[in-house]
């Protein structure tokens, strides 16, 4: 960050400071320049509670501000228990952003405050520091209303792992700013589902706050903060493979991406491309890369060989089976046009780890819960695999899903599970508080953010439905999720029991 970049921020820094007036120490040391004395918040602790998904944290903390290259720590005040309450996120950049590289910025976070947005300038700030932003996604990027990429830095540019609305404490995280799905909600709730699916199999999946964005004092609207799925002891908690052989084990963990070929990818002998995630295109060693390809052609190799279905010895010895009938369930539960083919992660555990491959963390689902117009994904009724199939885009699909349908055994497994969550985490009860925990989130934002953007009653693509009101527009996801596990109850394949 350039000097005068810096001081432009300690300039606001003081005001807010002298605004809210906050500790005299701070001031003091505003003063005298601190010395590199100086005692780094490693945490930049936002307070909150895990369990307030979706809406602001409730508790304190420790509020990190940065002041010329130093840090100084003032305590935060405990926020009163009540209803939701969106933060409010504030970043003021030293250049356009852009999609290839970050940009310098700097970040306050506001979680207490009177809900009007008229009070800003005398808030307390919950954390305070320099980031480096992008712009994130691919057809996104088209948008008027664009999601963003970020990761929190420490004085010297680095990165800094902080507690941002009481997720855990990272460096990188993704901004998703909803725009033809007029609920807003639609990703939200599909990774609320996914960690009550993920109970139990102590599978990570993202995390999401509802907040509102300022960039450089315009109004942005409502925005998602969301986990990014990362290689992270608190995100996907994989170890990292040896970078050659001579140097330990090579098996993993590595996490991949199925998105056709949007990102760097290989190409396995069966034809599946599969993207480099972690580690990246441009860090994989070559070992690492030739282990990494020979382990995905023996494994098609074996899934398409006699006795692939052999409940031992055949693909379950390299599937996660459990993880990937979850997978499957959450997909279809949204008839998400994009499961399987795009945004789709896989990890691979490490030998010692039992070296199976995982499907998840789910990821993506804007074209989903009956919000998409082609394919017939707009329908409760049909799978993903049969709606790309019928509109020809059945070649982006790894042939893994396809296969794993006509198995008995997975199929069943399908069944059992479909119906003992019906019991409980995915129950007509369930469900339907699941987004009313959602719309709780959003009920001081949704009609500031529609304001801005005037999307309500607007047809966007690829909008199916498009209702007069925000009311209408949830109401019609609502009904249409009933109406989805409905015709998955009559539907789901396999015969649990039997």
């Amino acid at each position: 960050m350039s000097g005068d970049f810096a001081w432009d921020f300690v300039d606001l820094a003081v005001s807010r400071t002298m605004s809210t007036q906050m500790s005299h120490c701070l001031f003091c040391c505003l003063l005298m320049a601190c010395g590199p004395d100086a005692e780094t918040d490693q945490n930049g602790s936002a307070g909150g509670n895990e369990a307030t998904d979706g809406g602001a944290s409730e508790g304190g903390g420790e509020t990190t501000l940065y002041v010329d290259d130093e840090v100084e720590e003032v305590s935060g005040a405990e926020p009163e228990e009540g209803p939701f309450q969106a933060a409010v996120f504030r970043v003021q950049t030293s250049d356009s952003i852009g999609s290839e590289e970050k940009t310098d910025a700097w970040l306050e976070v506001i979680q207490e405050h009177n809900g009007t947005l008229e009070d800003l300038d005398g808030a307390e700030l919950t954390w305070s520091g320099p980031i480096g932003i992008q712009l994130h996604g691919s057809t996104s990027l088209s948008l008027p209303k664009t999601n963003f990429r970020f990761e929190t830095r420490d004085e010297l540019g680095e990165d800094l792992d902080v507690e941002l609305l009481g997720l855990p404490d990272a460096a990188d995280w993704v901004l998703h700013g909803p725009y033809a799905d007029k609920t807003l909600m639609r990703n939200a709730l599909a990774y609320q589902l996914a960690r009550t699916l993920a109970e139990d199999l102590d599978h990570w999946q993202p995390h999401t706050r509802y907040l509102e964005l300022f960039v450089d004092d315009e109004y942005r609207g409502a925005y998602v903060l969301v986990d990014r799925v990362e290689r992270d002891a608190d995100r996907m908690a994989l170890p990292h493979p040896a970078e050659t052989a001579a140097e330990g084990d090579l098996s993993g963990g590595y996490l991949v991406r199925i998105d056709y070929d949007r990102n760097p990818y290989f190409s396995t002998a069966a034809g599946t491309l599969v993207g480099y995630e972690d580690p990246r295109f441009e860090e994989i060693t070559p070992e690492q890369d030739t282990w990494l390809r020979t382990w995905f052609d023996d494994f098609e190799g074996a899934f398409l060989a006699d006795g692939w279905d052999d409940p031992n010895g055949g693909y379950r010895d390299w599937l996660h089976t459990d993880c990937w009938v979850d997978h499957f369930i959450v997909n279809e539960l949204a008839h998400n046009v994009d499961a399987y083919h795009l945004s789709t992660y896989h990890s691979k555990a490490a030998d010692s780890d039992g070296g199976l491959l995982h499907a998840g963390p789910v990821w993506d689902f804007n074209r989903a819960w009956g919000n998409v117009d082609y394919c017939g994904a707009w329908a409760p009724e049909g799978f993903v695999i049969d709606s790309l199939t019928a509109c020809g885009y059945s070649y982006l699909l790894p042939f893994w899903w396809s296969r794993l349908l006509t198995d008995e055994g997975f199929s069943s497994d399908l069944r059992c599970r479909w119906e003992e969550l019906r019991l409980g985490g995915l129950s007509d009860e369930s469900l339907l508080a699941a987004v009313a925990y959602e719309v709780d989130g959003l009920a001081d934002i949704q009609a500031r953010n529609h304001e801005a953007w005037g999307t309500i009653g607007v047809d966007i693509h690829p909008n199916y439905y498009v209702g007069e009101t925000y009311d209408d527009d949830v109401e019609y996801m609502r009904a249409w999720i009933l109406d989805r596990a409905a015709w998955l109850d009559g539907n789901m394949p396999g015969n649990c029991g039997g």
